[in-house]
């Protein structure tokens, strides 16, 4: 089948799976997000292996199966802040356990084993309580910003993509994006803006001005995710993260923007709630 065709198909059947889980229940989602995070730090880990960096993953999953099991049994129950510092515990003892094993490069070691759960999970975690946000912190899951940050992140990707193509010519960052340009990179965020503008029309949840700040959010992070996952994959001499979706490569490939992009927004509307 045409590569062209595939990743069309794919990602169609990609969007119609995310926006429904978006939109219909958050505990759909949440299961989408959790099976998400986990393929992205298995990925993460495996280009860490190709680069030749040591690393513990047990040190990248365990953490982030307690970040998700608090968030499974907040639903039922009031989990109170400190519960979270839990989080706390499997770094001091990644650190502890380092020191006891004579690693030779212990700052490599370290960092490389934490590098799954805070590049891949803690931003899903991020994506994830977008639903319970809107100008304050709420207790009801909404799938109206999380929606509208969908799509100024596509609006912006593929308005970067058309003006790329039609009028670029001046390199935006040829030593990690050789492709990327600055027109490309100026027109999808001004696309990507007017998105956001719009979504103040279709989600009431924030202010006019909000969206629009939203709106440049996502897109200058989105675009410097982008070029995070191109910097590891380039270290790792990979073109794909991985091969779980046919035409779009693996989680990290797809989710690239939304890794940097998703904690910045969560980070906003916790400041201005």
């Amino acid at each position: 089948m045409n590569s062209f065709v595939t990743r069309t198909i794919s990602g169609f059947f990609f969007v119609v799976i995310l926006i429904s889980c978006i939109y219909f229940y958050h505990t759909l989602f949440f299961a989408l997000i959790t099976l998400l995070s986990f393929v992205g730090i298995y990925e993460c880990n495996q280009l860490l292996k190709k680069t030749k960096n040591q690393f513990n993953w047990v040190f990248s999953f365990v953490p982030s199966i307690i970040l998700f099991l608090l968030i499974t049994l907040s639903w039922k129950y009031t989990i109170d802040l400190k519960y979270y510092s839990l989080l706390i515990l499997p770094v001091f003892l990644l650190l502890i356990y380092t020191l006891f094993s004579k690693n030779e490069n212990p700052l490599n070691y370290v960092s490389s084993s934490l590098l799954g759960f805070l590049y891949v999970a803690l931003p899903f975690w991020c994506l994830y309580q977008l639903g319970f946000m809107t100008n304050s912190v709420t207790n009801e899951y909404s799938p109206n910003i999380i929606l509208g940050f969908f799509f100024v992140m596509w609006a912006n990707d593929t308005g970067a993509y058309l003006t790329g193509r039609a009028f670029g010519k001046h390199k935006f960052f040829p030593r990690i994006s050789p492709n990327k340009t600055w027109e490309g990179t100026i027109g999808g965020i001004i696309i990507g803006v007017l998105i956001a503008y719009l979504n103040h029309f279709w989600f009431e949840n924030l202010s006019v001005t909000n969206w629009i700040i939203l709106g440049l959010i996502i897109t200058i992070f989105g675009t410097l995710g982008d070029l995070v996952e191109s910097m590891f994959k380039r270290a790792a001499k990979v073109k794909d993260s991985g091969k779980i979706m046919p035409g779009h490569g693996g989680v990290l490939d797809r989710f690239d923007s939304t890794l940097l992009a998703a904690p910045m927004v969560w980070l906003y509307l916790l400041l201005i709630g």
